[in-house]
């Protein structure tokens, strides 16, 4: 897997959803995990995890955070989402072929 990404955050702004089409066409034609961090601006419209993962027509095994990007702790928790669902995505096949 030399060069290819494990993983993906895709930033989201519920203003501007139509923007993130294109990001997520390329992680999911590259077989790319990936979650959806939704940017809680105080100008932006509130939307569910759910009606945005509808929104973007994302697999339902996607997750979708909320997140505010100007706390580093709240981007300490997508890192550390993105990161436990890749290894989820990546260890699944391994477990199954054993199992």
């Amino acid at each position: 897997m030399p060069g290819r990404a494990l993983a993906a955050i895709l930033p989201a702004d519920t203003r501007r959803l139509g923007d993130c089409f294109t990001a997520v066409d390329h992680v999911e034609r590259e077989r790319i995990p990936y979650t959806a961090a939704v940017n809680r601006f105080p100008d932006a419209p509130e939307h569910t995890p759910c009606d945005i993962a509808r929104a973007l027509d994302l697999n339902r095994s996607t997750p979708v955070l909320l997140c505010d990007p100007r706390a580093p702790a709240s981007g300490k928790e997508v890192l550390i989402r993105t990161v436990e669902y890749a290894g989820r995505v990546h260890t699944a096949p391994l477990l199954a072929s054993v199992g």
